[in-house]
């Protein structure tokens, strides 16, 4: 018996891959879960947590004197603050998203004597985007900084008391001081060098990933629906190798993985997503679409009926994109709870994304978690493929 060549193996292989996208696409179920179910969590969980319009922050202020005052006074006509007495009772409310950040002023008075530089903090967390914040703060701290200058090089010049000096040029400015580089954004709970993506930036990704490989696991029962129906079998019976169709089914696998990508990515870009490096962009896609396509293959062998994929699937992938990161950024949780998230290939996308999203970083940056992310893959596509030559065989 003549087995077809390889042009011809890979003709059959398109063929299947063909068979089964024309069947994602008919299928009015597994549509509004690839486009639609997507695009509406983005655009709820990036409005909820992305989009707000208050600005009421939390201000930890010390006792301080006439500078302190004038400062915070120049914070108060700026934005809306609620004053704390406790750094911890404050960090508490931001936790709860009470409010938006929180600033604390240091004993700005204290500092000027002393010579001392002033660090004044704004605190966020994971997902807030405090920049604008953190911003208005720079503005008045750069205006105070004007008269810091001005006093200190009076005081040095003619010998006069500092505070008379500051004094002296805060009447003349209508100003006070504090210097705007010792202004510190600080994110509570994340890592010193990690930028949580803002707006829809973070849902997006975080979709992206956990979309991908529920679709995998839930499109699973077309190869369960085809192992069912004798297609594979019948299709052993012409002259057609076991690895060709084996090869067809992997491709399958992905191409739908990647259209459920593709998807995330164009809403994301639509709204206001900036993905960052396309090549980076680009390349955690595809080796997580890989990751996808051998889960959903390795799944077909394990359920036994399309219902099992269907009900089973999907809040498997939930409950490890969970552990993942997919709904919380793993900064915030406990070291023992992100030692277990990366165990999974799900914490190693989010860690590319976040690096090529939140910290403008290039492909450089995230060669570990792809090289991760392709271990994953190869792991899984090697053990899918020898239990699916298996089920085929039998």
């Amino acid at each position: 018996m003549n087995l077809p060549s390889p042009p011809g193996a890979l003709r059959v292989a398109l063929a299947l891959t063909r068979v089964e996208v024309r069947r994602l696409f008919r299928d009015r179920v597994a549509v509004f879960f690839v486009f639609a179910l997507p695009a509406l969590i983005i655009l709820l969980v990036g409005s909820i947590f992305g989009g707000r319009d208050d600005v009421t922050v939390g201000l930890l202020r010390s006792p301080g004197g006439t500078n302190t005052d004038a400062f915070v006074a120049r914070l108060t006509d700026t934005v809306e603050v609620h004053d704390f007495d406790d750094r911890n009772e404050m960090i508490g409310a931001l936790r709860h998203d009470e409010i938006v950040a929180a600033i604390v002023v240091p004993d700005i008075d204290a500092a000027l004597t002393a010579g001392n530089p002033v660090a004044v903090e704004v605190l966020s967390v994971p997902g807030t985007d405090a920049s604008g914040i953190a911003a208005l703060v720079r503005s008045a701290a750069a205006a105070e900084g004007v008269i810091l200058f001005a006093g200190r090089f009076a005081a040095d010049t003619v010998g006069a008391p500092l505070d008379d000096a500051v004094s002296a040029a805060r009447h003349a400015a209508g100003e006070t001081a504090v210097e705007g580089d010792g202004v510190v954004l600080r994110v509570i709970g994340a890592e010193d060098d990690q930028v949580i993506p803002d707006g829809f930036g973070y849902p997006a990704a975080s979709n992206l990933v956990l979309f991908t490989f529920i679709t995998s696991l839930a499109a699973s029962g077309s190869l369960i629906r085809m192992r069912r129906m004798g297609i594979a079998r019948r299709a052993l019976a012409a002259p057609v190798r076991s690895s060709t169709i084996l090869i067809g089914l992997t491709a399958t696998r992905l191409v739908n993985a990647l259209i459920q990508s593709g998807v995330i990515l164009v809403v994301g870009t639509l709204l206001g997503v900036d993905w960052g490096d396309p090549l980076g962009a680009a390349l955690i896609v595809v080796a997580f679409a890989l990751v996808g396509a051998g889960a959903g293959l390795l799944a077909a062998t394990f359920f036994r009926t399309e219902d099992q994929a269907g009900s089973i699937g999907p809040p498997i992938g939930i409950a490890l994109g969970m552990l993942g990161g997919c709904m919380w950024p793993l900064e915030i949780v406990p070291p023992a709870m992100r030692a277990v998230g990366h165990a999974l290939p799900h914490a190693w996308a989010m860690d590319g994304f976040i690096d090529i999203l939140g910290r403008g970083l290039g492909v450089s940056a995230i060669v570990p978690e792809l090289a991760v992310l392709l271990g994953f893959a190869a792991v899984l596509l090697t053990v899918a493929t020898i239990r699916t030559r298996a089920a085929l065989l039998d």
